[in-house]
């Protein structure tokens, strides 16, 4: 959902890992999203463990008719949740990978890159933005090239920089056009 991207800027108290739950900013993200970032809070990864945060977020993902938060939340209730929930794993990309898949890995990159509820942590940025990548989203790709570029959570590589800007840039994507061309304010 490309409106997640627009939600970090126009709801700046979802960036702080010490912010309250903000109703408004949850909703524009998916409800992955929103179960990722009830786990966070369920385990306390990166933020205070707070078991009536996660809830809420939970709540939101399960609105949404998110199977795996509808499950957490009843088992929640029923005391039968196990004391630390385990990350979900991402899919690996096989012939049923959608859109919808690349983009909830881009998202959790994007949670990472910007600090969003957790620690800012550009490895763990870099990791999801290359799955993302992989599954051919322009916008990780462009973010895992920046990665590579300045050297933020990986190596720095002008090579694979030079590879994911042209793999972005031949989806269309300005920014990662200008980068290749050398664009000193881009």
């Amino acid at each position: 959902m490309a409106g997640a991207v627009l939600a970090l800027t126009a709801f700046p108290a979802l960036s702080s890992a010490n912010s309250d739950f903000n109703d408004e900013a949850a909703e524009v993200l998916d409800p992955v999203a929103q179960y990722k970032i009830a786990l966070l809070y369920l385990n306390g990864k990166g933020v205070k463990q707070d078991k009536d945060t996660a809830v809420k977020w939970l709540e939101l993902a399960a609105e949404h008719d998110y199977r795996d938060a509808k499950q957490m939340l009843a088992s929640l209730q029923t005391g039968t949740a196990a004391a630390a929930v385990p990350a979900p794993t991402a899919k690996l990309p096989g012939p049923e990978t959608t859109e919808t898949d690349a983009e909830s890995l881009f998202q959790q990159g994007d949670v990472y890159h910007q600090g969003i509820g957790v620690s800012r942590d550009y490895s763990k940025a870099a990791h999801w933005y290359r799955k993302a990548a992989r599954l051919g989203h322009a916008e990780a790709q462009f973010r895992l090239a920046e990665l590579y570029k300045k050297g933020r959570g990986v190596k720095r590589s002008k090579k694979l920089a030079a590879k994911w800007f042209q793999a972005a840039a031949d989806q269309g994507h300005v920014k990662a056009k200008y980068s290749l061309k050398g664009c000193g304010f881009c």
